[in-house]
């Protein structure tokens, strides 16, 4: 008797399981939502080189960047650790004081910027030719003190507004 019931029920499980009961479980599982498609994306590059910015407003925006990685590459050669970030600060000045010397139109000022350009380009050779001692970071950060007081006031907005290409 006991195994004419177990015979049903090992029955009964291998008919439910090989048939299945598809409809009941197509009620408990979620459909996936169709989503509407949208509209492809255009991404069009814009070149914002071409732009123009008035001249005043380009000088005292090199000059600013300058005078900002200048004080940057002072305090880092204050510290005198990371040899990178202080020749990486030496380029990005180099470029906006060479941006500055590209509005400029009087050929004295010019040839001034030019030459500050050459010290400061002089000093990054300097620390990437030499290993770091705290002397000649010293002497440095000293010649480069004096050339951010140099330039300060021979190329501060107010003195060269006369000398810009218009």
């Amino acid at each position: 008797m006991l195994k004419n019931r177990l015979l049903i029920l090992f029955l009964m499980i291998f008919i439910f399981s090989s048939f299945g009961c598809e409809s009941f479980r197509r009620k408990f599982i979620r459909k996936p939502k169709d989503e509407p498609k949208g509209e492809d994306m255009v991404i069009e590059p814009r070149d914002y080189s071409k732009l123009q910015m008035p001249v005043d407003k380009a000088y005292i925006q090199y000059y600013t960047y300058w005078k900002a990685w200048h004080n940057e590459l002072l305090t880092f050669l204050a510290e005198g650790t990371n040899k990178k970030k202080i020749l990486s600060c030496f380029e990005q000045t180099i470029l906006n004081l060479d941006r500055m010397k590209d509005i400029l139109e009087s050929p004295e000022k010019t040839a001034l910027l030019d030459g500050y350009i050459k010290e400061t380009s002089a000093l990054a050779q300097e620390i990437r030719d030499k290993t770091l001692t705290v002397f000649s970071t010293t002497r440095i950060k000293s010649k480069s003190e004096q050339l951010l007081l140099n330039i300060q006031r021979d190329f501060s907005f107010s003195k060269v507004e006369g000398d810009l290409k218009w």
